[in-house]
């Protein structure tokens, strides 16, 4: 959890066992928390692969078995529910009797760090 997370938590903790008040409406929060959850509520559709088709696993996704399968929406980052990711992630799922397969393309603007 991030550090700012951590502290609000025990805070919290805290105003409840002095039964004092939390200092903010929590309707309000999670109302706000539920709408944005539903606006950008992902789908996923899976597509099984076809004997013969399993990807290779080598984080190149311009492999064939990939090639019919939808990019996900982005990932939203836990604790965004105020702001639109800055990095996103996305997706692609593709399955067999055998495994699930899922290929990540992940933004990162410091890689290095």
């Amino acid at each position: 959890m991030p550090p700012l997370a951590v502290e609000a938590v025990r805070s919290a903790r805290d105003k409840v066992a002095r039964n004092e008040e939390l200092g903010f409406d929590t309707a309000t929060l999670f109302a706000a928390v539920k709408s944005r959850a539903a606006e950008k509520r992902p789908s996923a559709h899976a597509a099984k692969l076809a004997p013969g088709q399993t990807p290779v696993l080598d984080g190149d996704l311009a492999d064939p078995a990939w090639q019919e399968a939808p990019w996900l929406s982005p990932f939203l980052p836990v604790l965004a529910w105020r702001q639109d990711p800055q990095m996103t992630t996305t997706a692609k799922i593709r399955w067999d009797d055998q495994a699930l397969y899922i290929g990540f393309r992940c933004r990162e603007d410091r890689p290095t760090q």
